[in-house]
Parts: structure tokens; C-alpha cells; sequence
């Protein structure tokens, strides 16, 4: 029986993103993509949240029968599956995370958030703003990118991977960072590796954020190596 692995994609992402490694994993795993609410082909909402997002992950996982899956997080979609862990701890056989920002506070969000004005992005990165139209349809990504703006600063204000909630994740945990990552810091990863008991710390050599100028082997690569290491069931 092969291996169940989840793919899930991060904030501005869809499960598009993620077909490549799907293709690249389909011979060794099942592979499972999904899109969050408001993201590519998942339903429309006009209330974002990782509460929101947490609840789609479980529902997918009960619908498909994923219970003990390997899970890939990418960036929030690691968030997401660190935050279900916490609620279900018996839900999954392992998760990894890659760029996956953890400290989260008013401050943070606030930076973030600078960064996301949609007007701006077609005016002076059209070819990101196209990449997004691509990725998002048939969902409108301005709307969906001022969606995600409310949720980083509702995830400022109120922050749900605490030191005390990470502490109870006790199945493996490998948490990834790009050496070349702008966005997420190591002291973050490093304190979210620290809090949680099974977990280890890994940094990635020449990888940046932007899961599109990821090599794609990089993840496959991730994937198959937790899948090897997991304990025989």
C-alpha cells in the first residue's frame, strides 16, 4: 500500500501550484491536493482564516480517509497543518513544513500586509500579477488577495501556534527554511523546532520563498526522505 502524502499550498497559492510534484511523487505515494477556501477551486468565503482553512484540511482528511498521511506544508499551508495537529493529535503520521512563518504579531503582520496591494502588483509586476490570475482562476485573485490581508492581521492579533499548544504535537516534525528566504527567519523556525518535541530543524541551501522558484526535486526529494525515515506501521 503506498504512503499518503497531502500537498498544501500557502497564502496567494492554489493546489496548481503543486501538480509537478505530484507527478514527480505519484509512482511511490498517493498524492492528495487541495485548494483553501477562496483559493483556486475551493468554495468562496468572505471570512479567511486558519481556523477556517484548519477546518477544510479536516474535512478533506475524513472525506478521503488521509488519517495518518504524510503531510507538506508550504509556507501558511504549514501553519494550517501544524494548527489541525495541535486540535487532533493523533491525526497525522508526519508533517513538513517549508517557509512556514511562525511568529506572528501586530508588527509582522503589519509588514506583511505592505506588500499586498493588488493595484500595485499589476502596475509594476504585471508578470506576477498574470502568475496569480493563472494559478487563482476561476477564483478572482484580487478579491482573494484582500481576503488574505485580513487574515494575516486578524493572525497578528491573535497568533494560534503558541510554545504551549506545539508542545502537544508528538508525531515527527521536520521544519524547513530556505537559506535564501526574505520573508521567514531562522530564529522563528528554530523556536518552533524547539517547542516541539519530535521535531528537527532544517535549512535548505540556495532556496528562496516563492514556492514557483523552488526546484521542484527539492521537495520530492523532502518528501521521500521523511516518508523513509517514518516508523513501520
Amino acid at each position: 500500500m503506498k504512503q499518503k502524502v497531502i500537498l498544501l499550498h500557502g497564502a496567494l497559492g492554489s493546489a496548481k501550484q503543486f501538480e509537478i510534484i505530484q507527478a514527480g511523487l505519484k509512482d511511490h505515494f498517493e498524492v492528495y491536493l487541495i485548494d483553501f477556501d477562496g483559493h483556486g477551486n475551493g468554495k468562496s468565503t468572505n471570512a479567511m482564516s486558519i481556523e477556517l482553512f484548519a477546518d477544510n484540511l479536516l474535512n478533506f482528511v475524513e472525506k478521503n480517509d488521509l488519517q495518518d498521511a504524510l503531510v507538506f506544508g508550504y509556507s501558511m499551508g504549514g501553519y494550517v497543518a501544524l494548527y489541525l495537529q495541535t486540535l487532533h493529535p493523533s491525526l497525522f503520521q508526519s508533517i513538513i513544513t517549508l517557509g512556514t512563518k511562525l511568529n506572528w504579531s501586530v508588527e509582522s503582520a503589519e509588514k506583511e500586509v505592505q506588500m499586498l496591494n493588488a493595484e500595485k502588483i499589476k502596475e509594476k509586476v504585471p508578470a506576477f500579477a498574470s502568475y496569480l490570475e493563472n494559478i487563482q482562476a476561476p477564483t478572482i485573485w484580487e478579491l482573494m488577495m484582500n481576503q488574505t490581508v485580513e487574515l494575516m492581521l486578524q493572525l497578528g492579533n491573535k497568533p494560534l501556534l503558541t510554545s504551549e499548544n506545539l508542545n502537544k504535537i508528538s508525531i515527527p516534525v521536520t521544519l524547513c527554511l530556505g537559506e535564501l528566504d526574505k520573508m521567514v527567519t531562522r530564529e522563528e523556525t528554530q523556536w518552533a523546532a524547539d517547542a516541539i518535541n519530535s521535531s528537527s530543524f532544517k535549512l535548505l541551501e540556495d532556496v528562496q520563498h516563492p514556492v514557483q522558484q523552488i526546484n521542484s526535486r527539492v521537495i520530492i526529494d523532502l518528501i521521500k526522505s521523511q516518508a523513509d525515515s517514518a516508523p513501520s506501521v
